[in-house]
């Protein structure tokens, strides 16, 4: 990345931020008044070409303004971003919004992508927890019929799994108890991944005591976590992309729809962001993880689970967990030139509710 001296810095940070504001090409007489170098236009002119030379600027075809490049936007996001200060009535309402969500986990991280998707007016994307990844905390067994069970697996952070088992030999109210005695004891606080290695064991272990107590049990809670749910992914506002002057035109349009239909693209980009433990990343650069050479850099986010390329997006995103584990991601996506500074604290705000109220509630 070239380096830029103090002079060319501001005034590229000065035009960053006005073309966040407009989204419009940006002109040395407005960057002289608005950049406080006291410099004249002649002067801000020179500097513009420096920074073009440089690839920091684009020229649109049509205009005699310029526009900050990819490349001056990573290096804002790296550098010159310093996020807002939010005020407490603003705290306040995304706090009392999240806890009127009722009902179990993915009603919350429902709400929490359409008051985000509303404050910011950019697309939302929840990542709801993997099974495999949370605690057991408890299980609990509802009995229908003799041979027929109600399973409630409860794990960290609210998630709940339900499962009708359907049983070979008959069982009581009483037997069910005991078996979720034995099962809690046996598996709370372990993560499910390694109750599914367990159960392999402890069921081994169960068939050679000739224990068919033990091994009714076993089954039950296997029934229950064998197989690995599918990652929920809430996603909201894409008329709220839509709208913006990045994506005028039908292909645009296109194109940005049938990406946020690629569920499996989208869930890779908030796993990279949960493992980084990152708040702010952008696209491009997510890109180019797997595929550093410079050809790759201007490509924008192809390439993810081999989609059409799409360059010019960034996205926000922040980890939301329970009891120190980052569970689930919360983040924006919209054009580069989103008010990163305004919209950090949003998403750092919304995280730590949902953090709170998942330590909380659960």
């Amino acid at each position: 990345m070239p380096v830029l001296n103090e002079r060319e810095t501001r005034t590229l940070t000065t035009i960053i931020e006005l073309y966040i504001e407009t989204a419009q090409p940006v002109g040395s007489r407005t960057v002289s008044r608005a950049s406080g170098l006291g410099l004249s236009p002649a002067s801000i002119r020179n500097v513009m070409a420096d920074l073009t030379e440089k690839g920091y600027l684009e020229q649109p075809h049509t205009s005699a303004g310029r526009v900050p490049s990819a490349l001056a936007f990573e290096l804002y996001l790296e550098q010159g971003v310093r996020p807002a200060f939010l005020s407490e009535p603003e705290r306040r309402i995304i706090v009392s919004s999240l806890g009127e969500a009722a009902g179990d986990i993915s009603d919350l991280l429902r709400q929490a992508c359409r008051l985000l998707s509303g404050l910011s007016k950019q697309v939302c994307m929840v990542m709801a927890p993997m099974q495999g990844e949370v605690c057991w905390k408890r299980i609990e067994f509802a009995l229908i019929k003799p041979t027929l069970v109600m399973v409630i697996l409860v794990l960290q952070g609210g998630l709940i799994q339900k499962k009708l088992v359907e049983l070979e030999r008959p069982v009581t109210s009483d037997d069910l108890v005991r078996y979720a005695n034995y099962l809690n004891d046996l598996f709370t606080d372990k993560t499910v991944s390694q109750v599914r290695a367990h159960l392999l064991r402890e069921m081994e272990r169960a068939r050679s005591a000739l224990s068919e107590y033990f091994t009714q049990a076993l089954r039950l809670a296997s029934e229950t976590v064998a197989a690995e749910s599918e990652r929920e992914l809430f996603v909201e506002g894409a008329v709220n992309v839509i709208s913006q002057p990045e994506f005028a035109g039908p292909e645009s349009i296109r194109r940005l729809l049938s990406m946020l239909e690629e569920r499996t693209r989208l869930l890779d980009i908030l796993d990279r962001v949960m493992e980084s433990g990152g708040v702010l990343v952008s696209l491009d650069r997510l890109d180019r993880l797997d595929r550093p050479d410079s050809a790759d850099r201007q490509e924008g986010i192809d390439g993810l689970m081999g989609g059409e390329p799409f360059p010019g997006l960034s996205v926000i995103a922040r980890p939301y967990g329970a009891q120190g584990q980052a569970i689930g991601v919360i983040g924006l996506l919209g054009p580069m030139r989103m008010n990163y500074a305004g919209l950090m604290p949003v998403v750092s705000c919304t995280a730590d509710a949902i953090s709170d109220i998942l330590r909380k509630r659960f």
